[in-house]
């Protein structure tokens, strides 16, 4: 799913959208077939074993890091394309947006609602850091 929503047919902050609106569907679809939101595996193992091991706590920090990147790496392309303020940085900010997506992910999953993600995810894109 990642890939297919970073890939560069569309232009930069067209990915990100596309990386919301699919992140929405497949958790609607999740819940259609298993009756719950389960929501993000890698943020569920990060809550449970973060502080109870570390080569789980490691891997997973790898991969906030690879999604991080992939979020940074738009954010970079749309202020190269004029899309968004050269003041942004998108290393900060890409990192702001993946902490709101995990906080998402994990309200819809306590209240077992993809709606959750619909309402609130959408925010995401309008998440800036500006460079100090």
């Amino acid at each position: 799913m990642i890939s297919k929503a970073f890939a560069e047919d569309v232009p930069p902050l067209a990915r990100l959208e596309r990386f919301l609106d699919m992140a929405y569907l497949f958790q609607k679809q999740l819940k259609a077939h298993a009756g719950h939101i389960l929501g993000c595996p890698f943020g569920n193992l990060a809550n449970e074993l973060s502080t109870q091991d570390d080569p789980i706590r490691e891997k997973i920090q790898h991969i906030f890091a690879k999604l991080q990147n992939l979020l940074g790496g738009v954010l970079l392309a749309a202020q190269e394309a004029g899309d968004l303020a050269e003041d942004i940085d998108a290393g900060a900010t890409a990192k702001a947006m993946l902490a709101y997506f995990e906080g998402v992910m994990l309200l819809a999953k306590n209240q077992n609602e993809p709606e959750v993600i619909r309402q609130l995810l959408p925010t995401m894109a309008q998440i800036r850091v500006t460079k100090r």
